[in-house]
């Protein structure tokens, strides 16, 4: 797991790009979209695991002695104590597919299309006519989203430092 955190994006591009032209996700959303659903970045699979090593092996007992199934205990016990770390990957996975400029590049060919760091780019001339005013007032807003989700996920990281699961 440790391996493919160290391979570039740029390695995976053309597998990946053949794939989704295959399934006929090139020009949409879909190549940009949906990888993320499915914890494709090996980084999130990591940051689970170290979370939930550091679980009490006891809550576990604990559940089982009250008669919980292998299923409740972790629909009751394990996914509640877990909310701090998939919400941590959530937003680091909507930030980085966020302002993504190389997937959207690759992937979507109508300007329609384009995503905000790609219409940012659009703003830059290569005449050397850009209009530097309207892309700065255009990327602060850009930003304005990833401020507001970060604002309003933070209680559940704070939520999960703050309780241990020791109660």
């Amino acid at each position: 797991m440790m391996m493919t955190l160290m391979i570039p994006y740029h390695v995976v591009l053309i597998p990946q790009y053949l794939t989704f032209l295959q399934l006929g996700w090139v020009n949409t959303y879909l190549p940009l979209v949906v990888p993320r659903f499915l914890a494709s970045d090996a980084f999130f699979i990591f940051l689970m695991i170290q979370f939930f090593r550091q679980l009490p092996r006891e809550l576990d007992e604990a559940a089982m002695i009250d008669g919980c199934s292998p299923f409740k205990i972790y629909w009751a016990v394990i996914l509640p104590l877990s909310l701090p770390a998939m919400t941590t990957a959530a937003i680091f996975s909507f930030i980085w597919t966020w302002e993504d400029f190389l997937g959207p590049l690759v992937y979507l060919n109508d300007i329609k299309d384009y995503t905000v760091p790609l219409a940012l780019r659009m703003f830059l001339s290569q005449d050397s006519v850009s209009e530097f005013g309207q892309m700065f007032a255009m990327s602060v807003l850009s930003i304005l989203p990833i401020i507001l989700f970060f604002v309003i996920f933070q209680r559940f990281i704070i939520r999960g430092i703050a309780m241990s699961g020791m109660k």
